[in-house]
């Protein structure tokens, strides 16, 4: 099972709501989960993301949205190129 696979189970996200985590296409979710490595970006938000749960940071119950902004990330569209930015606050 990977990475990804594991983190998103373990959310109970979809694999729509992890597309929207980690700004790409649902395809690509699939494609992360069954065929193919994790890329720089990727692997650095689920990084991030495996990190912010075993401390606690992000709720095991939080949907993409909330899990970003716990890490102080904002989320990105999935047509946008790059690694997610920090947030400014506001």
């Amino acid at each position: 099972m990977t990475r990804a696979l594991t983190l998103r189970e373990n959310l109970g996200w979809s694999q729509k709501a992890m597309a929207e985590f980690l700004g790409i296409e649902q395809p690509s979710v699939w494609r992360l989960e069954n065929q193919r490595e994790e890329n720089g970006p990727e692997s650095r938000l689920l990084s991030a993301l495996e990190s912010g749960l075993r401390s606690g940071l992000v709720a095991p119950t939080a949907s993409p949205t909330e899990a970003l902004g716990a890490l102080g990330l904002q989320p990105l569209s999935p047509s946008s190129v790059g690694t997610p930015t920090q947030s400014t606050g506001g």
